[in-house]
């Protein structure tokens, strides 16, 4: 009778244990989901970034072949 009530209170015991485990695994995933969060963000405004980027880059390059052929207009007698 002793073992068995001794067997049950270690049982209790390691689901005691158990349950501190998973509280800890339950706080590290927030954590991880937390960051998983800020990089998505991160990266959807690194996406924006690069997409402004080739947009000035069209635009500039738009701006330099206007002024290319305003150039072209004049002519220098030497």
């Amino acid at each position: 009778m002793k073992a068995g009530t001794f067997q049950v209170a270690d049982g209790v015991r390691q689901a005691g244990i158990a349950g501190e485990s998973l509280g800890t695994i339950v706080a590290g995933t927030s954590q991880v989901a937390s960051m998983i969060q800020c990089i998505s963000a991160a990266a959807e405004e690194a996406g924006a970034g690069a997409s402004q980027s080739a947009s000035a880059a069209v635009t500039l390059s738009t701006k330099a072949e206007e002024l290319r052929g305003l150039v072209k207009r004049f002519r220098v007698n030497a």
